[in-house]
């Protein structure tokens, strides 16, 4: 579980891990396709990908290797997907491209937004527990005996 990077690190795990050691993952507003996303991206975060992997019509195949989104057909565990609208960093688009996925592999997933919510659902505007909820709820359906 983990959001932001830990978001796309929890969608890598469970696309490439050949054991498939983990019973489900939760990715809160994460990223599985680095190409979109830094089409998508603010321009600061933009050239921080530039300048942690290069220009991706340069380097396209180090942006494809780093994109799990090409690996979902690989996972055979639940995931729960979560997204504030309002994120400015990875936007909402990043997730509806997993879903989209995820829903043409027939895997097995929720996805839930939140109107209003900026990165990190640190916004008034929903009550945080809301997510944590989410999460809470996830866990039990699929870790309890």
């Amino acid at each position: 579980m983990g959001g932001s990077y830990g978001g796309y690190l929890t969608m890598c795990v469970l696309s490439r891990d050949p054991f498939y050691r983990f019973a489900c993952g939760i990715a809160k507003y994460g990223d599985s396709n680095l190409i979109s996303s830094w089409a998508q991206c603010n321009r600061e975060l933009r050239l921080y990908s530039k300048i942690s992997l290069g220009h991706p019509a340069r380097n396209c195949a180090v942006y494809e290797a780093g994109s799990p989104i090409h690996d979902l057909h690989r996972i055979k565990k639940p995931l729960l997907l979560l997204h504030g609208l309002e994120d400015d960093v990875v936007p909402p688009q990043a997730s509806e491209e997993i879903v989209y996925e995820l829903k043409r592999l027939d895997k097995v997933f929720e996805y839930k937004t939140y109107a209003g919510e900026p990165r990190g659902f640190l916004m008034r505007a929903t009550p945080n527990w809301m997510p944590t909820n989410a999460s809470n709820v996830f866990l039990d359906w699929y870790l309890l005996p």
